[in-house]
């Protein structure tokens, strides 16, 4: 998986609906894509959806711990 710079979250970042939102989308594609991405070349690996999950994933583990 592809390593990314992720910001760090404050309260402004977005608003609580979209977070939601953001937090279906991604429970939603986990496993499989997950998955997709374990199976796929170092080559497929590079641009796969899973990358961006995991960032966006990421970002909403900090913002928890951060308790926004």
């Amino acid at each position: 998986m592809t390593t990314r710079n992720i910001s760090h979250p404050d309260k402004a970042s977005l608003p609580e609906n979209v977070v939601g939102a953001l937090d279906k989308i991604v429970g939603h594609f986990w496993s499989d894509e997950q998955s997709h991405y374990q199976q796929a070349t170092p080559a497929e690996q590079t641009d796969h959806i899973f990358n961006a999950l995991s960032l966006v994933n990421n970002w909403r583990a900090m913002a928890k711990r951060l308790n926004l």
